[in-house]
């Protein structure tokens, strides 16, 4: 598959010529989704809508909730 640029891969999507496919990416215990950015930005730039999910039951690194409050892993 080639890779793209953004603007090409918006382009493409939006005109209609590609579809989008989507992953949900869920992390590691102890981890975040930020820190597999750089495999998900290959993922998106290969046709994906990457949904990446930073898990507020304790289980990840870090996260906040809606109103900032910090969630951090303390097991």
């Amino acid at each position: 598959m080639d890779v793209v640029l953004d603007g090409d891969v918006a382009e493409l999507f939006a005109s209609g010529k590609k579809k989008l496919k989507p992953v949900i990416f869920s992390h590691g215990l102890v981890c975040m989704g930020v820190s597999y950015s750089g495999i998900l930005k290959d993922l998106a730039s290969h046709g994906y809508i990457v949904f990446a999910l930073n898990h507020q039951d304790g289980s990840g690194l870090y996260t906040e909730k809606r109103d900032g409050t910090p969630v951090v892993w303390t097991r």
